[in-house]
C-alpha cells in the first residue's frame, strides 16, 4: 500500500501527546486514504491494465 508512513508517524506522536482529537481525525484521514488507494488501484487494474495487455498482443 502506499499510503505515507507521515500519516502514520503522526498518529503515534498525537497518541503519546494525549491529543485524543487529532488521533481520531488523523485515524479518519488515514482510513480514507487507504479507501481511496485500493479503489484507484481497482481502477488502474480494471481498465489500464487491459489496454496494454491487449497493446502487447498485436
Amino acid at each position: 500500500m502506499a499510503i505515507p508512513d507521515s500519516w502514520r508517524t503522526l498518529k503515534s506522536w498525537a497518541t503519546q501527546l494525549g491529543l485524543d482529537g487529532a488521533v481520531a481525525l488523523l485515524d479518519a484521514n488515514l482510513k480514507e486514504e487507504i479507501a481511496t488507494d485500493q479503489k484507484l488501484t481497482a481502477l488502474g487494474e480494471a481498465a489500464a491494465n487491459p489496454k496494454a495487455s491487449r497493446q502487447a498482443a498485436e
